[in-house]
């Protein structure tokens, strides 16, 4: 008896020490992750902001508006935020008309060479956006997208990682489903439209926030390809708050920063658990 007491004492105390290591690993995790976007709040706020005061002092004394209100009379929350909107919308957009019928194909339809395809898809996803950087800004010279909306959007059109996700998703949808859509006569496209895409809720939504999430934060494309102010994104506008010198007006950047923020907050509210649970659905883990 005396020896099942401890076994279970142990075995108790060895359970309470894991969960109590989970739980500080999950609290030491959110403060590395909250203490940057504080800092972004509290420096938005801060009455004085030179670097001196900013890294020594990361709390301010004193707050003021004054940063919001010269950032509300900048061209940030104007043009370049509407940009920033429609370039998002649109390459979201995009990404789950494309990324759903190219995964709808490689989860459920036959062809020549589909497996050679699709390996290609997933080895696009090791190449980083900067090798194809020029020859994509050559190709859209040529046909006179430079400082368009389209030459923003269209070489984001399409994402592997989407293709994958959605692939990944639709291999879970029975085919019994299909099958029955087929055998009432439903075409290819209504049995897409009216079966697979309903049931695909959860995974559109994953990628939804996803591509919003890349597409809002897109710096180095935008950058390149647009040449004048009204062809600016929130985040290329964001960088103009620094001079050429490496000099930041750090009041200004930080409260661009929380108001480009708030979309995206408000899109993972809106989507969260439909983003969860798409991701759990498909297997994958961020």
């Amino acid at each position: 008896m005396i020896k099942s007491s401890e076994k279970i004492h142990k075995i108790i105390w060895g359970r309470l020490a894991w969960s109590t290591s989970k739980h500080l690993i999950a609290v030491a995790i959110f403060l590395i992750m909250i203490v940057p976007f504080l800092f972004m709040i509290s420096t938005a706020f801060r009455t004085t902001y030179t670097p001196v005061e900013v890294f020594q002092h990361p709390f301010p004394q004193h707050f003021t508006l004054v940063n919001f209100q010269k950032v509300l009379q900048t061209n940030l929350l104007g043009r370049s935020f509407l940009n920033s909107i429609i370039v998002s919308v649109f390459i979201v957009s995009l990404n789950m008309i494309f990324d759903s019928m190219a995964g709808y194909a490689f989860a459920k339809k036959k062809f020549l060479g589909k497996n050679l395809l699709f390996s290609i898809v997933l080895f696009m996803m090791m190449i980083p956006f900067t090798v194809t950087l020029v020859p994509l800004y050559i190709m859209l010279a040529k046909i006179r997208w430079i400082d368009t909306y389209m030459g923003i959007c269209m070489p984001q059109a399409v994402s592997s990682f989407g293709i994958f996700m959605m692939t990944q998703f639709m291999k879970e949808i029975p085919q019994e489903l299909l099958d029955a859509a087929a055998v009432d006569g439903a075409s290819e496209f209504l049995t897409f439209t009216n079966i697979v895409i309903p049931l695909c809720g959860p995974a559109l939504s994953a990628l939804a926030i996803l591509q919003f999430l890349a597409s809002w934060n897109m710096f180095m494309w935008p950058l390149i390809i647009s040449q004048s102010a009204n062809m600016r994104t929130i985040q290329v506008a964001l960088a103009l708050f620094s001079d050429r010198y490496g000099n930041v007006n750090w009041g200004l950047t930080m409260a661009g920063s929380a108001v480009a923020l708030l979309p995206v907050i408000l899109i993972y509210i809106i989507l969260q658990k439909r983003f969860v649970q798409g991701i759990s659905m498909t297997g994958l883990k961020l």
